[in-house]
């Protein structure tokens, strides 16, 4: 009985061990942005930060802060990632519209591995209307885990 109590003891400890020593990251991205003469928007710029201390609404408010004093823009749009999705991706693309006017657009994706980010960035990319995948190619501005 002692050696039973003895080994639950030593899987209770592991196990809040591990427990305790992940810990649960918040990262925020804003993206400024800007409407062209064209009617479409264009992004100038991107700011992120993560912390283990900041709460998550303050980290919102300091993101979007941050990317509008840094590149001005008529709105700044933020992302929070959730229930500890430590991947971030920020990739961007060019295009010239119908118009003819040229922009560049942010897509921004987290997720619990590298390629659900990735997907993540291009349906963030997809949503602004600003990215098919077979038309417009994409590079990775941003990879990075927490």
């Amino acid at each position: 009985m002692k050696k039973q109590v003895f080994i639950v003891a030593i899987v209770l400890f592991f196990t809040a061990s591990n427990i305790l020593s992940q810990t649960n990251v918040n990262v925020g991205v804003a993206v400024s942005r800007n409407y062209t003469g064209c009617g479409t928007a264009t992004d100038l710029g991107y700011y992120y930060v993560h912390s283990e201390v900041k709460k998550r609404y303050d980290l919102y408010r300091e993101v979007k802060r941050e990317a509008a004093n840094r590149y001005g823009g008529s709105v700044t749009e933020a992302e929070l990632n959730y229930n500890g999705e430590n991947y971030l991706i920020i990739i961007g693309c060019s295009a010239i519209t119908s118009g003819g006017c040229r922009k560049y657009n942010y897509g921004v994706g987290f997720g619990f591995c590298y390629s659900e980010a990735l997907e993540n960035a291009k349906k963030n990319l997809k949503e602004s209307g600003q990215y098919t995948e077979s038309s417009l190619p994409y590079e990775i501005i941003v990879s990075e885990e927490f």
